[in-house]
C-alpha cells in the first residue's frame, strides 16, 4: 500500500510507449497562412503541390482563447516559454490534435479560429485524426498574443487547471537537463467528495480526448513545492479522473517543472 501521495519513481514507471509519428500513414498534408487578408492553402499531394486561397474571416483573439480550451492550453505553453527580455524571440512551434474520423479537411471555422492566433498551420491528416503544427513566428504576433494572454491571466479568466499549470512563472527552472520523476497518487478517500465546475469539466474532457489521440499528455508546470502540490485541490481533482500523474522535478529538492499524464 502506498502511503505517501507524492513519491519518487524510476522514469520507466511512466509507461510511455515509443510511438514514432513518422511511421503513421499521412493521408494528406496542408499548410495554411494568411496573405493579403486571404487564407492560402498549400496542399501536398502525391502528384505535386497545389495552391488555393479563400477570404479570411478574422476572429476576436480574446474570444478564441476563452472559448477554445485547446487553444488556451497551447498558448499556456507559449506563455511559459516566451522571454519578454529577448531581443530576438525564437518562434514558437506547438501542436494540436483533432478527431477527424472522415479524413476530410478541417472546417473553415477551425482554420479561421487558429489563424486568428497563429501565423501558420501545418496539418497532417492521419487515420482518425488531424495533427496540427501551430507556429508563431512574427515578433509582432507573439507580442500581441502574449499581452492578451497575460491580461486574461491577471484578470483570473483562464481555465482553473491552466492557471495551476502556469505555476509561479519560474522559467529558469525549465532549463534543467537532469530530472527526478515523482508519481502523484493521493488517497482515494480524499477524492470522492470533490466536485468540478463546468470549466474544469471542459478541461478534463480535453485531456481525456488527447489521451485517445496520443499516449500521454504533457505540459510545463513550474515552481510548485511538495507541500503546495499536496495541498492543491486542483491536483486532487485531476487525480479523481486520471490515475497515472507524474511530475518532473529538478535534482536539488522537489520543485515541479513538468506534469505528465499517461494512459
Amino acid at each position: 500500500m502506498i502511503e505517501k501521495p507524492l513519491f519518487k519513481v524510476n522514469s520507466n514507471s511512466l509507461h510511455i510507449p515509443q510511438v514514432n509519428p513518422d511511421q503513421e500513414e499521412v493521408l494528406q498534408q496542408e499548410v495554411y497562412f494568411i496573405e493579403n487578408n486571404n487564407v492560402l492553402v498549400r496542399r501536398i499531394l502525391e502528384s505535386g503541390v497545389t495552391l488555393n486561397e479563400f477570404p479570411f474571416e478574422s476572429q476576436d483573439v480574446e474570444e478564441v482563447i476563452l472559448s477554445n480550451v485547446e487553444v488556451q492550453f497551447a498558448l499556456c505553453q507559449f506563455y511559459t516559454m516566451y522571454d519578454t527580455d529577448a531581443s530576438n524571440q525564437p518562434k514558437y512551434i506547438g501542436e494540436l490534435h483533432y478527431f477527424n474520423n472522415e479524413a476530410v479537411q478541417l472546417s473553415d471555422k477551425i482554420i479561421f479560429r487558429l489563424l486568428s492566433i497563429f501565423d501558420s498551420l501545418r496539418v497532417a491528416y492521419k487515420k482518425g485524426k488531424a495533427h496540427v503544427q501551430i507556429t508563431l513566428s512574427s515578433a509582432s504576433t507573439m507580442g500581441k498574443i502574449y499581452n492578451v494572454y497575460q491580461e486574461l491571466h491577471k484578470e483570473d479568466r483562464l481555465n482553473p487547471f491552466i492557471k495551476f499549470f502556469l505555476g509561479k512563472g519560474q522559467k529558469n527552472s525549465l532549463q534543467n537537463t537532469l530530472h527526478d520523476t515523482f508519481q502523484y497518487r493521493p488517497d482515494i478517500s480524499e477524492l470522492h467528495e470533490l466536485e468540478t465546475n463546468q470549466e474544469e469539466r471542459i478541461f478534463i474532457e480535453f485531456i481525456q480526448n488527447q489521451l485517445m489521440l496520443s499516449p500521454y499528455f504533457v505540459c510545463y508546470c513550474a515552481g510548485w513545492s511538495e507541500e503546495e502540490v499536496l495541498e492543491s485541490r486542483t491536483m486532487k481533482k485531476l487525480a479523481k479522473y486520471f490515475q497515472n500523474i507524474f511530475f518532473l522535478s529538478g535534482k536539488k529538492g522537489f520543485q515541479t517543472e513538468m506534469l505528465i499524464i499517461c494512459n
